[in-house]
C-alpha cells in the first residue's frame, strides 16, 4: 500500500527518515526498505544524501517559513502608529471600534494592499496589536499600551509612552471605554 508522506506529521516524517537511513546504513536495500514504510522508491536517496552531507540531523523536519509578509516592517509600523490612540472614523473607515476588517479596509485606503482577514490577524500579532493574546504589565514604571476590548475582540488602544502611573493608566483606560460606547474590558500590556 502506498502512502501519500505529504500528508504525515513532521514527527511522523523525521522518524521515518531516520529509520529508514539506519536501516540502509545496517545493510538494507533502498529499495526494500522504503517500500516496507509505503513510499516512493526514488524518496530514500534524497534522504541518503543529505545523511551523508549533515548526518541524522538534516533528516529533521524543516518547518516551512511561507510566503514573506505583504507589508515591510516600516509599513507594519506605521499601520500601528495609525492605530494606536485613534478610532477608526478618524482614518476615514466606518467602525466603532477596530476589528479585522476595519485594520484591513485601512491598510487598502493607506497603502494601496489588499490583505485578507487572516492576513490582517497576522499583521496585528506581529505589530503586538492583539489584545486576547495579552498577558497583564506587572512591571511599574514600564511604558503600556492599554486596550478596551469587547467580547467579540474588536479593540480601541492607547499608548502610554512614559512609564506611567496607575492613575494614569486609569484615565487613558476610562477615555477608551468612553469612546468605545459600549461594554468592554481593559487589557495593559507591556510596550515592545
Amino acid at each position: 500500500m502506498r502512502i501519500d508522506g505529504r500528508r504525515l506529521s513532521h514527527a511522523a516524517s523525521t522518524v521515518i527518515r531516520r529509520l529508514a537511513v539506519e536501516r540502509v546504513e545496517a545493510g538494507g536495500r533502498p529499495s526494500e526498505v522504503i517500500a516496507q514504510f509505503g513510499l516512493c522508491r526514488t524518496t530514500i536517496y534524497r534522504w541518503l544524501r543529505a545523511a551523508r552531507a549533515g548526518g541524522l540531523s538534516a533528516l529533521a523536519a524543516r518547518p516551512h517559513p511561507g510566503p514573506p509578509p505583504r507589508l515591510s516592517d516600516a509599513d507594519a509600523l506605521r499601520v500601528r502608529e495609525w492605530i494606536l490612540g485613534r478610532l477608526p472614523r478618524d482614518q476615514g473607515i466606518a467602525a466603532a471600534l477596530w476589528t479585522r476588517r476595519a485594520v484591513r479596509e485601512l491598510v487598502r485606503l493607506r497603502l494601496g494592499v489588499e490583505l485578507s482577514e487572516a492576513a490582517i490577524g497576522r499583521l496585528l500579532r506581529r505589530i503586538r496589536l492583539r489584545p486576547r493574546k495579552a498577558v497583564l504589565a506587572e512591571e511599574q514604571g514600564t511604558p503600556v499600551v492599554v486596550f478596551a476590548v469587547d467580547r467579540r475582540g474588536a479593540f480601541l488602544c492607547d499608548r502610554l509612552a512614559d512609564p506611567p502611573g496607575e492613575g494614569a493608566i486609569q484615565a487613558v483606560a476610562r477615555d477608551l471605554l468612553k469612546k468605545a460606547s459600549r461594554a468592554a474590558s481593559v487589557v495593559v500590556v507591556p510596550e515592545p
